[in-house]
C-alpha cells in the first residue's frame, strides 16, 4: 500500500521518519514528501576529480567509494548556476524508515520542464541516514539552496524481519 500524505505525516510526527526537513505543510504531498537539495554539498561528477577510483563488485570486498573533492558552492552562496553534466549532491532530509516501510524517489516535474533529472535508489525499510543522489542538467539552470526537487513515494510492506543492513547506516 502507498502511504497517503496523513500516513505520512503521522510517521514523521510520531516516529521521526524524516527529520531536517524545512516546512512539513509545504514539503508534505498528497501521496509523497518532497526533498530538498542541500546546494553546499554539489559536486560536480564530470570533471574527473575522483580519489580513488571507484569499484564495485559483487560481496562489496573490493568496493571503494570516491571521495567527493570539489567544492562549487561557498557557504555565504544561497543559489547556484550549473551548466550541462553530471552533479553529486545531498538531501537535507534525514531518513528513519520503519521495518514495514520502503521508499522510492522521483524527480518534480519542475525539475523535468527545466531540463533536470534527479537520480537516486530505492530506499530500503529499515535504512536510517542521509542520501546522496545525482542531479542531472540538460541545459543550464540555477538551484537555490534547498528547492524542492524529489518527491519520495512510502510504500508499506509486510515486516518479516528482513532490514537493511547495508554501509550506509
Amino acid at each position: 500500500m502507498i502511504l497517503n500524505s496523513k500516513m505520512i505525516k503521522e510517521l514523521i510526527v510520531e516516529q521521526s521518519m524524516i527529520c531536517g526537513f524545512r516546512n512539513l505543510e509545504i514539503q508534505l504531498q498528497p501521496n509523497g514528501f518532497d526533498l530538498t537539495i542541500n546546494i553546499h554539498s554539489l559536486t560536480q561528477m564530470n570533471t574527473g576529480f575522483f580519489a580513488p577510483v571507484p569499484e564495485v563488485d559483487f560481496d562489496n570486498s573490493n568496493r571503494k567509494l570516491p571521495k567527493l573533492m570539489r567544492e562549487l558552492v561557498s557557504e555565504k552562496d544561497t543559489c547556484l548556476g550549473l551548466t550541462e553534466g553530471v552533479y553529486g549532491f545531498e538531501f537535507n532530509e534525514f531518513l528513519n524508515l520503519p521495518n514495514n516501510i520502503m521508499a522510492e524517489c522521483k524527480p518534480r516535474s519542475t525539475m523535468l520542464r527545466c531540463f533536470c533529472d534527479v537520480k537516486n535508489s530505492y530506499w530500503d525499510r529499515g535504512f536510517s541516514g542521509k542520501s546522496f543522489g545525482l542531479l542531472v542538467v540538460y541545459n543550464h539552470c540555477v538551484i537555490h539552496e534547498n528547492a524542492r526537487i524529489a518527491q519520495m513515494k512510502f510504500e508499506m510492506l509486510e515486516d518479516d524481519g528482513n532490514v537493511y543492513n547495508g554501509i550506509y547506516l
